[in-house]
């Protein structure tokens, strides 16, 4: 004899309820969908070579990409000959030469010029890849089209007076060690000048090495490479 079931889905006998069979049906079909799953998964690790590729992983490709060229400068390799023209003065390559601006004639022979990025024979002590920001290059009042590298500058009481100013003496350390360096070789302590020109202003570098007020000892350029040399590694 056949089972009926009563209106409440339940055996006239009472024993068994249909969502006992709604309930085994769901575990079947949760299996298959398991089961299915699992194919998909297989599929995908053979057409990748047996390497599972992350969908994530190929969308972290280009922003890597776009990451390195926004790192800043200071953590690339500096080659000067590699820089961009108006990035080339005042930076430091990775061997801790300073890069300089030169002009060349052109082959045809003619008056035009060209200018290109040099390695310079100027080494900076522990220092290296290394561009100048646009912050400093306007404090201190420097010139990135600027060839070579010259002292001349510091005759210039306009440009001494942004050098020894406190956002550049202060906050540029990489300009001041060059600056501090050329000053030198004149015979010019660079803070004696800097304390000199405040006191009074309208004097001149000349003025002041022949009144004497900016002549003292000459420090070693690496006390001033310290300052914003890279911290040793651990």
């Amino acid at each position: 004899m056949g089972t009926r079931l009563a209106a409440d889905g339940v055996e006239e006998n009472g024993t068994v309820k249909t969502e006992v069979w709604k309930s085994a049906n769901k575990r079947i079909t949760k299996k298959e969908k398991k089961k299915e799953n699992k194919k998909q998964h297989k599929e995908k690790k053979q057409q990748s070579g047996g390497r599972l590729i992350n969908p994530m992983a190929s969308q972290m490709i280009p922003i890597a990409v776009v990451l390195s060229l926004l790192l800043p400068s200071s953590l690339a390799v500096v080659i000067c000959e590699d820089l961009p023209l108006d990035l080339c003065a005042f930076s430091i390559s990775s061997a801790g030469h300073r890069c300089i601006l030169e002009s060349y004639r052109t082959k045809d022979g003619g008056e035009q010029t060209k200018n290109q990025c040099k390695t310079s024979d100027v080494v900076v002590e522990r220092v290296s890849d290394w561009i100048e920001t646009d912050e400093c290059v306007r404090a201190c009042g420097v010139d990135r089209t600027a060839k070579g590298i010259s002292s001349d500058a510091l005759l210039d009481s306009q440009f001494t007076g942004k050098l020894c100013s406190s956002t550049c003496f202060e906050s540029c350390p990489n300009i001041v060690d060059l600056y501090f360096n050329l000053a030198a070789a004149e015979g010019v302590f660079l803070p004696d000048l800097c304390h000199a020109r405040r006191s009074n202003p309208h004097r001149s570098m000349v003025e002041l090495l022949s009144s004497g007020a900016a002549s003292g000892p000459v420090a070693a350029a690496s006390e001033i490479a310290d300052e914003f040399a890279p911290p040793p590694s651990a």
